[in-house]
């Protein structure tokens, strides 16, 4: 099944077609089955409901778990921030909560977005590793037919 692009799934939504709800369930449903392989999120979701209002509404987002987030933990990535849970969303989490986008969890990135490399694999060559600080943002985004967009970058 080809890529679902955000212009179609916000053209269906917009259209009546598809619910922004279901939207995020089908996004959810297709992290669950595509995760368990590649390993792109640290956390997420099982349920959420998505925004009523605003054109991001039905779209999933992973956040890279080096931005901060107040509905999951920031653990950049390291064994010393494990389950830190920061007390208010970094500016652009702000911004995309704003706009109707649903943070469906956090992806992978190598410890503080430096070097070393995750446990996150291609989803296309699950022999490979889609490397560096974005891999599980990166990869998130390309496993599954239903878009999960991804915010990736470092502070």
């Amino acid at each position: 099944m080809p890529m679902i692009s955000l212009a179609e799934l916000q053209r269906r939504i917009d259209s009546g077609d598809l619910s922004a709800d279901a939207a995020i369930e089908k996004s959810l449903e297709a992290i669950g089955a595509h995760d368990k392989t590649i390993g792109a999120f640290v956390c997420r979701a099982k349920t959420v409901d998505a925004a009523g209002a605003g054109p991001l509404r039905g779209i999933a987002v992973g956040i890279k778990d080096i931005i901060d987030t107040s509905d999951f933990p920031t653990e950049m990535g390291s064994p010393i921030y494990r389950g830190w849970r920061p007390r208010a969303d970094a500016p652009v989490v702000q911004m995309l909560k704003q706009a109707g986008a649903t943070i469906v969890g956090k992806t992978t990135t190598t410890a503080f977005a430096s070097r070393d490399p995750t446990a996150t694999l291609n989803p296309r060559n699950g022999n490979h590793t889609p490397g560096g600080s974005s891999s599980g943002p990166r990869t998130a985004s390309r496993s599954s037919p239903w878009t999960v967009a991804s915010f990736a970058a470092s502070r």
